[in-house]
């Protein structure tokens, strides 16, 4: 028997008991994820810098902070006759990392691997064209890539960047030493963040195109999965300390929860100093567990580790259960005792399969070598010629290869074949291990089955 967690209506939402803390997605119960739905509205809208011509000839695109990189680039170097050829190759260079106009393809004609990767093969690409690649209107169209989808990111994180693309404030500045975001620094968050779209991105089919919004569809499709992949949940302090455009007309971060909410409805010492000695350890257990950092997308995380550290029983005194107040948590523990030794015996009888499949090879190995003993042949005076006769010189040679090299052949063939046959008893032996084993944990979940038996019996009579 086992008994279900404690949840109220899981596809509603519940508001906690703390009046400061917003209303979160369904109950926060370690093995519930998060969904993502929401975003920062508009919040690449809020971005300026486009002139007319772009906002004429490519008003079906997002306005990003990478279009505007890109677009600046060419117009820098070629004016307006460069003007929208950049982004025309840019939609070109990603129409590469689409599914082929074939039957059913199973692999995109070219896929992403990681972002200075890609920012390589974007310049190599863009240098392969003559307009581009001469001195007069110069390279550097990787940086214009990273430069734009770095002001994104920081847009969307709310942090404010200073001329080196280095954190100078905003929401990650409670992140100490403070983070370097320059395309220098290979193990800056960005790139790792980077790393993680890239290695989960939908690729497109070619034909049709992803969208028909505008006459650049492969760049407006990897524009648009980019900001899906920035929208969020959540920030790590206080919505208002997060950096905002000055421009826009609001603080789109107002209305997600943060970490330091969260932190402080549990923990005893909310200081700012405890909390973001806290957080900086768990940004670090982050980026090497799972090797990138977003907020909204690790704060199932951040909430498993709230309450393992300080030991919350979460949203049990709002549902008010009978079983509240009486250290009914304490009688869990025999359930998880018995789920992980069920865990436990799954993973032995999967150990004893593979090891029976183990064992079975070396069998098949046996009759092989076997088999190949009945095909030695036995050189008679019936042989055809050269071999048969009754020659004295062809009654010796067949002598000679049936008592000694068929002898060695035999001989050589019986001594792998033992080999095999050591190996098969050394599994065989490893496989009754595995089955006394899987007999023993059976037994220990049978005593304690029959003991819960006996306790809720005499409990509940």
């Amino acid at each position: 028997m086992t008994t279900p967690n404690i949840t109220i209506n899981p596809a509603d939402t519940v508001t906690t008991f703390l009046a400061s803390l917003p209303t979160i997605p369904r109950i926060l119960d370690g093995s519930t994820n998060i969904p993502f739905p929401s975003s920062i509205a508009a919040y690449y809208a809020q971005q300026s810098g486009l002139n007319f011509v772009a906002q004429a000839n490519f008003s079906g695109l997002p306005l990003t902070n990478a279009t505007v990189a890109i677009n600046n680039r060419g117009i820098a170097h070629g004016g307006f006759a460069l003007y929208g050829a950049v982004i025309v190759e840019t939609d070109n260079f990603l129409k590469q990392y689409s599914f082929p106009p074939i039957p059913s393809p199973v692999t995109p004609t070219q896929s992403f691997t990681n972002f200075p990767d890609l920012m390589t093969a974007y310049e190599s690409y863009m240098s392969s064209f003559t307009v581009f690649s001469t001195s007069k209107y110069g390279t550097g169209y990787d940086q214009a890539l990273y430069q734009g989808l770095l002001e994104d990111f920081a847009t969307a994180m709310g942090i404010q960047l200073d001329a080196n693309d280095h954190v100078m404030g905003g929401d990650w500045a409670v992140i100490q030493p403070p983070l370097d975001l320059s395309s220098s620094n290979p193990n800056n968050p960005f790139i790792l963040a980077m790393n993680k779209f890239l290695s989960s991105f939908t690729y497109p089919n070619e034909l049709p195109p992803p969208s028909g919004a505008s006459n650049e569809p492969f760049y407006e499709y990897f524009i648009n999965k980019y900001h899906a992949f920035l929208s969020g949940i959540s920030t790590i302090q206080d919505p208002s300390l997060s950096y905002v455009d000055p421009t826009a007309s609001s603080n789109p971060f107002l209305n997600l929860t943060s970490y330091r909410q969260i932190y402080n409805a549990f923990a005893s010492d909310t200081s700012d100093t405890a909390f973001q000695t806290f957080f900086n350890l768990f940004y670090q257990q982050e980026i090497a567990q799972k090797g990138y950092f977003m907020p909204s997308q690790m704060v199932e995380d951040w909430f498993s580790t709230i309450r393992n550290t300080f030991g919350a029983n979460v949203f049990i005194d709002d549902i008010g259960s009978s079983l509240a107040g009486n250290d009914s948590e304490k009688a869990q523990v025999l359930n998880r005792i018995i789920l992980l030794l069920i865990s436990l015996i799954q993973t032995l009888q999967n150990i004893g399969i593979a090891q029976a499949n183990r064992l079975q090879y070396l069998t098949q190995f046996q009759n092989a070598y076997t088999a190949l003993e009945t095909q030695v042949p036995v050189f008679l005076q019936s042989s055809p010629n050269p071999i048969g006769g009754n020659n004295s010189n062809t009654v010796t040679i067949r002598n000679e290869l049936n008592s000694s090299f068929n002898g060695i052949i035999l001989d050589n063939l019986r001594s792998l074949r033992s080999v095999q046959e050591d190996n098969a008893k050394q599994v065989q032996s490893q496989v009754n291990r595995t089955n006394d084993a899987v007999n023993q944990q059976t037994d220990m979940v049978t005593t304690f089955l029959q003991q819960m038996t006996t306790l809720l019996g005499t409990i509940l009579k």
